[in-house]
């Protein structure tokens, strides 16, 4: 393609080729943008990232919840080996943490016992696990509405309303048994 007549090129979307074309086209001085990925290593100066990167969006959530933590009740949810979550502890050590049990998932119980039925509840989810993250946001999910017993043995109805973040989305995210209709309904940031 002549790209002599461009003030601008928007893409190609897939990290290798848009790396291509700006290294091809920074000798003219054309701007490449790469729309919907984030190239790694070394890139040309004519290239414009539109996603930031891992740690700038890290340091955008937490600063996120700082000024809108009050009124909220928080939750953090992962695997001990999560770097984000160790972030979040040091931040607020005094938010609860919930770990999968041994068998390597979240039971319903240990959420629930730590969620407010009257505030919004903000739950961070740090792993890289997709089972982990796949059962979370079920059981996050299905908390929208959800039956106890009280002392009588009654069944009441609670609702929960469920806020979802992650200080590093990554790959298991992604996973084929994990419902962008659950991640929407969540509000997931």
């Amino acid at each position: 393609y002549d790209f002599s007549e461009s003030n601008l090129v928007l893409g190609p979307l897939l990290p290798a080729n848009v790396m291509r074309v700006a290294q091809q086209l920074s000798e003219r001085d054309i701007p490449v943008v790469a729309p919907l990925s984030r190239p790694s290593g070394r890139v040309p100066n004519n290239l414009i990232q539109t996603i930031p990167d891992a740690e700038a969006m890290r340091r955008a959530l937490m600063d996120y919840i700082k000024r809108n933590r009050q009124e909220r009740t928080m939750l953090f949810v992962g695997d001990a080996q999560a770097r984000g979550l160790a972030a979040m502890r040091g931040e607020w050590p005094d938010v609860p943490v919930v770990l999968p049990r041994e068998q390597g998932y979240v039971d319903p119980q240990d959420i629930l016992t730590q969620l407010s039925d009257s505030l919004e509840n903000w739950v961070v989810l740090e792993s890289r696990k997709p089972v982990i993250i796949s059962n979370v946001i079920g059981v996050l999910n299905g908390m929208a509405y959800y039956q106890q017993k009280n002392e009588e043995n009654d069944t009441i109805k609670k609702t929960y309303d469920v806020r979802l973040f992650t200080t590093a989305k990554n790959d298991a995210f992604d996973f084929d048994d994990i419902s962008n209709i659950h991640l929407a309904h969540l509000e997931f940031s």
